[in-house]
């Protein structure tokens, strides 16, 4: 099957078995969630009054072209909005990517999801074998009188 993502780096073809299905297409998995967050990012965007188009060629240049993680787009564009920073267009987004503030706050809500996720698995011990050490003890060398 075909990925339904345009801009797909894994060649373009996913198996039926292991692709998302979201709506009548397929989608490799890391596709599917860059197209969800873009679809978030322009949505924040353009209840803030930017236009589509400009919206949609500022992250394709910023998740396509530049590779930057998608969660971390969106992350970003959350922080400028809800803390109201000067955003003139979406390609400002860009500048605030480098904002090491906004990094080490992505880091540190990303390092607490993986705290809550591994909190809640159970962790299972099947049979384990307890080994059996063999250890004699010789005295040392230094204790032998002749």
């Amino acid at each position: 099957m075909k990925c339904g993502y345009n801009q797909c780096v894994y060649g373009g073809d996913v198996e039926k078995d292991i692709a998302i299905k979201y709506n009548t297409r397929y989608y490799h998995s890391k596709c599917y969630d860059k197209k969800i967050y873009k679809e978030k990012c322009s949505e924040l965007l353009k209840d803030n009054g930017f236009m589509i188009k400009t919206i949609n060629l500022a992250l394709k240049k910023m998740i396509d072209d530049d590779k930057v993680e998608p969660q971390f787009v969106y992350f970003t564009v959350k922080y400028i909005l809800n803390n109201k920073l000067v955003l003139n267009n979406p390609f400002g987004v860009n500048y605030y990517l480098q904002n090491f503030n906004i990094i080490e706050l992505y880091g540190k809500e990303k390092r607490m999801k993986l705290i809550k996720e591994n909190r809640t698995k159970e962790i299972e011990i099947d049979n384990v074998d307890i080994p059996e050490f063999k250890h004699t003890s010789k005295p040392p060398k230094y204790l032998k009188i002749l």
